[in-house]
């Protein structure tokens, strides 16, 4: 699955960043206005709970655990056809548990400001994971009844101040960077006997988008804060 290759690892840096006239900015971060470049880190939490933003709000409020059963077969084919999968499942189950309160606050762009300073924000709200990295997979046979609780401590992760101050950027995102946050993965899964699940466990963050100008560049980056657990239960017949 991982290239060995140093050339795929030189390749992937190159692609790390790309560089954008700022006339042809996109709509989400064209606030940052500057004569220069733009230049756009890549984000690498690009997935997205399965679940209502009503529901995760209500969840963030009770401090719940979100359940969506899909069992439709047409629904189910879709899926497997979009996610390669070598059979269609009978059912499967997303759980998300939220660690705390996150609301999305309004976009900012931040004026006066100076260079080399932060001037543009956007909050993209909770629930924002990496499909391609998970924390755990595993499969259980049934019958059983399996439980987890787990609580896992992650960092807070970003892409870089770009010359404005740390403690700055944080003041202006809401929330500490390279700082550890605990999450817990809990999930109780009766199986039957002629089940068979795939457990894939997942981090999700709190996603907010920043901008900084050097005068010369704009540089685009993106600060991610862990705030809760996905599940996601994919259940195969024997």
């Amino acid at each position: 699955m991982f290239e060995k290759a140093f050339g795929s690892l030189f390749l992937a840096s190159i692609f790390c960043f790309s560089i954008v006239p700022t006339s042809f900015a996109s709509t989400s971060s064209s606030d940052c206005k500057v004569d220069g470049m733009k230049i756009e880190s890549e984000d690498t939490m690009t997935s997205k709970i399965p679940i209502s933003l009503e529901m995760q709000t209500q969840l963030q409020s009770s401090e719940g655990v979100s359940s969506v059963i899909i069992t439709d077969k047409s629904v189910l084919e879709e899926i497997a056809v979009e996610q390669g999968l070598e059979e269609v499942p009978v059912r499967i189950e997303y759980e998300y548990t939220p660690s705390e309160t996150d609301f999305s606050k309004p976009d900012q762009e931040v004026t006066p400001y100076a260079k080399g300073e932060i001037c543009y924000v956007k909050d993209l709200g909770s629930g924002w994971y990496n499909e391609n990295y998970p924390y755990k997979t595993f499969f259980i046979d049934g019958p059983d009844t399996f439980k987890i609780s787990e609580k896992k401590s992650f960092k807070s992760t970003f892409d870089g101040t770009f010359g404005a101050s740390k403690a700055g950027l944080e003041a202006k995102i809401g929330f500490k960077l390279e700082q550890d946050f605990t999450v817990e993965f809990t999930s109780n899964t009766p199986i039957k006997a002629d089940e068979s699940i795939y457990f894939e466990l997942f981090t999700t963050h709190h996603k907010v988008q920043y901008a900084v100008d050097t005068g010369s560049t704009c540089n685009f980056g993106h600060a991610y804060k862990p705030d809760g657990t996905f599940i996601k239960k994919t259940v195969y017949k024997k």
